[in-house]
């Protein structure tokens, strides 16, 4: 049995040990007497044949990792386990021999990281990292590479959180008082009136539009792959406001000529990609005044305003979440006037109120008029039964 000793410098347990020719070095970075039991336990599956006798490094394995996630996720997954590798994993870990990485080499990994030019990563990004390096030890653990499967890493302090810029009723209304000549205008718009992730409301067809709601059963990702959503929750029925409807029939008049089943097609009547429409929602939100503004902001814009009036619970439902998720905690952001609103909800807590009866067209609206005013007023009366 090899010797098992605590390396000071390193702060760990070590122990060397030789079988068949072949070296092989085994830690643990857990102090006291577990992390040396740790180690004996190692020892003692790899002369009982349950450790593997060679040894790789992280460069050698990537591939097959990725391999691997390539057959299990989708392209946009796959995409985003690919960079953080290269960007974030690789250059630190790459010529480490697995065997030899511990609990703490990763946790070190995860508190030195930086972007480019040294600028320090978002909370989010660290989050990502440390997924893609659970799943790859998991992978190797399935590869018999490492003994065990469990990683119990932390988010270090002092990274931003980075939270999504919302449009304000002033923004909302200059939205659906001009197209800015947009093709894609009347998905934003839908958009800001039902809470639709971005790839939900451009994999829409005309066949989900049912009895005055819709039928959410696909969507398209940033690879431009068509899919079944995000979650099972993402499978659901929107129900949809006067305004929306309104929205939908300017865009059936406007795409009638195209005869596509898209809802909202691309400017040749085809399946449209995210980053198509991206592109153009830059251009609308800059010329509004609000250029921070993404495709998901607008769904955070549809939960933020709603939040005043509508229970969390039905929230969850419209925008596709599970009972567990922090809805307003996640999406809600302050809105100027929320405290005129939460006085309103209050007031008019027993009566449902009545949306306007002027029609909403894809050139003007009254300056008067607030689409998620219109919108409240319709969900308000569907949770009053």
């Amino acid at each position: 049995m090899a010797v098992v000793t605590w390396n000071r410098t390193a702060k760990r347990w070590e122990a060397r040990l030789q079988r068949d020719g072949i070296r092989r070095r085994f830690y643990s970075d857990r102090p006291g007497i577990r992390g040396k039991q740790e180690v004996l336990q190692q020892i003692r599956d790899f002369e009982n044949g349950l450790f593997p006798v060679t040894d790789r490094k992280v460069s050698e394995v990537w591939p097959e990792y990725l391999e691997d996630v390539r057959h299990r996720v989708s392209a946009t997954n796959y995409q985003n386990r690919e960079s953080d590798g290269r960007l974030y994993i690789l250059p630190t870990m790459g010529n480490r021999f697995i065997s030899e990485i511990t609990l703490n080499d990763w946790q070190v990994l995860l508190n030195s990281v930086t972007g480019r030019d040294g600028r320090v990563l978002a909370a989010k990004t660290l989050s990502n990292i440390r997924s893609t390096i659970s799943a790859f030890v998991r992978f190797c653990y399935r590869c018999g590479l490492v003994p065990s499967p469990e990683l119990d890493l932390y988010i270090p302090k002092g990274h931003p959180t980075v939270g999504k810029v919302i449009m304000q009723p002033d923004q909302i209304r200059a939205l659906f008082s001009d197209d800015f000549g947009d093709h894609y205008i009347n998905a934003w718009r839908l958009m800001l009136l039902t809470g639709l992730r971005p790839g939900e409301a451009l994999g829409l067809q005309w066949s989900d539009l049912q009895n005055g709601c819709l039928n959410v059963c696909r969507s398209i990702n940033r690879a431009g792959e068509l899919t079944d959503g995000k979650n099972e929750n993402a499978h659901r029925t929107v129900p949809l406001s006067r305004t929306a409807l309104e929205v939908l029939a300017d865009q059936k008049e406007r795409t009638a000529h195209f005869a596509s089943p898209w809802i909202f097609c691309n400017i040749v009547g085809a399946r449209t990609t995210q980053s198509s429409a991206a592109k153009a929602l830059r251009r609308t939100v800059t010329a509004i005044g609000c250029p921070a503004v993404t495709m998901y902001s607008l769904r955070h814009t549809f939960v933020s305003i709603l939040s005043a009036t509508v229970p969390e619970a039905m929230l969850k439902k419209i925008v596709g979440h599970s009972q567990s998720m922090d809805t307003l905690g996640v999406y809600g952001h302050r809105v100027d006037g929320d405290e005129n609103r939460i006085a309103t909800a209050l007031e008019f807590a027993l009566a449902p109120l009545t949306a306007p009866d002027a029609p909403i067209s894809s050139s003007s609206v009254s300056g008067e008029e607030l689409p998620s005013e219109r919108e409240r007023a319709s969900v308000t009366r569907l949770g009053a039964s």
